[in-house]
Order: C-alpha cells, then structure tokens, then sequence
C-alpha cells in the first residue's frame, strides 16, 4: 500500500471545546489507485486530505506513506516529503499569471533542483499526455477553465509522486468537461501509479474511481470496492486526453 491511514483523530478549537474534524478515520490506497471521497461539506472530506498531504498532524494515530510513517516527523522533514512526494490538486488552479504552461512546471523542477533538459522534457511529455501541446506556449489569461486546470494536473505529476491528492477539481466546470478532466486523473494516476485520493460532490463521477470512501461528521460511513463503484460493463473508452484535446478548448 502506498498510503495508509490507521485510526487517525483530528481535532480543532471551537470556542469553550473542541471539534472533531477526523474520528478514528482509516483508510488505505494502493499505488495506482484513484479512491473517490464523497460527503456534505463539514463531513471531514478536506482534513482528510490535509492529514494525508502531511498539511496538519492529527493528534493521534498513524500516517504512512510507502511504509514511511509521516506523524511525529518534523516540519523541515515533511516539507521535503511534500516537495517530493506528495501532489496537489485543488480547486482553482492558481497559476502564475506571468508563466506560461510550460513555464508552470519548470518552476516546479527548478524547486527541487532538477536539471534543466530533464525536467524540460518531462514538462513537455506531461503537457501532451493532458493534451496541451499546442497550448504550451500560452499564458493562464490565454487558457480557459479546463485547460489551467489540467495545467494544475500535469504540475501536481511534474516531480513523480508517490502520493496524488485531487480536491474538488471540476467544481467550476459543467459536466461534459468535469467528466473529462476526472476521466484525465484517473488514467494518469494508473500511468504514473501514484496512488490518488479525490474529494468531489460530483457522484455523477463515481464510476470512474478503482473505490469510493463516504465521510459524515469527521467518520466514514461507507466503503466501496471496484466492484460496487464501477459500471457493470464498460467498453473500451478513448484515452482521457485525446477526447480533451479534441474538444478544445476545454
């Protein structure tokens, strides 16, 4: 298992008390699995992911990462497992305006002090898999909504997690691209087998995930393999990033 959380709790302030944001939470994601999270907001959809991406430590249980636990360790040594192993994807791109889209990865190869022709390299491969080639060269300004966000997929993948951790990504698209771009992080999680946690309230979007967690009030209520998460049957589909780039713009 590449991610394992094992009877995590996490807490917050709340005036007189405490809230509980995460109770007792366990959950495991193999490399190469994409497992979806649905729940109302409030239902801990979001510190789970916070807790996985080593963003908060939990005040009590266990978080591993390719058998490394990851709570107890200092911020200077999860800062460097975030920088290289973790992925983020979250709701609104946030590029850099000035950037273009390949620019937009190399900053993050500069971070992590890759050579400038390999990461070169990897940027331009990684543009193509999402199907932005031609729009490489293109500022966000020039770009629409579904075409920065598969930018933000391609940098999330630009250092080769281990760990991809997807946030609402298509809640400012309509169906058609929301399908697509789901669709373009499952069949890029598999490629690259990172294993992928993705928090949406989409259920629309379900069937395309290898399993489905339910959270309420900080637990998880419901658990889902393949089996029952997937369609009964499903013919061969056309690769994720041939339909986007073939339906700009997106």
């Amino acid at each position: 298992m590449s991610l394992e959380i094992s009877d995590v709790t996490l807490t917050f302030p709340d005036g007189q008390g405490r809230v509980t944001a995460l109770d007792q939470v366990s959950l495991a994601v193999p490399d190469g699995s994409v497992t979806g999270v649905i729940g109302q907001s409030g239902s801990g959809k979001s510190s789970l992911l916070a807790v996985a991406g080593t963003l908060i430590r939990p005040q009590s249980g266990s978080v591993r990462l390719n058998g490394i636990e990851l709570v107890g360790q200092r911020r200077g040594e999860l800062s460097a497992v975030r920088r290289h192993h973790v992925g983020f994807v979250f709701q609104q791109a946030n590029l850099l305006p000035s950037l273009t889209a390949l620019e937009q990865l190399l900053v993050v190869a500069a971070m992590d002090g890759r050579p400038t022709g390999q990461a070169r390299r990897r940027a331009v491969e990684l543009l193509d898999s999402v199907g932005l080639s031609a729009e490489s060269g293109r500022r966000p300004h020039q770009l629409s909504g579904g075409q920065r966000q598969r930018v933000n997929v391609a940098r999330a993948l630009m250092n080769r997690p281990s760990l991809l951790l997807v946030d609402e990504p298509t809640s400012a698209l309509d169906s058609t691209r929301s399908a697509q771009i789901v669709r373009l992080i499952v069949d890029l999680a598999h490629q690259h087998r990172a294993a992928t946690l993705l928090v949406t309230h989409d259920e629309s979007q379900l069937p395309a995930m290898d399993a489905v967690v339910s959270m309420r009030d900080g637990r998880m209520t419901a658990e889902r393999g393949p089996a029952e998460s997937a369609p009964a049957e499903r013919g061969p589909a056309e690769p994720a990033a041939a339909q986007l780039a073939a339906s700009r713009p997106a």
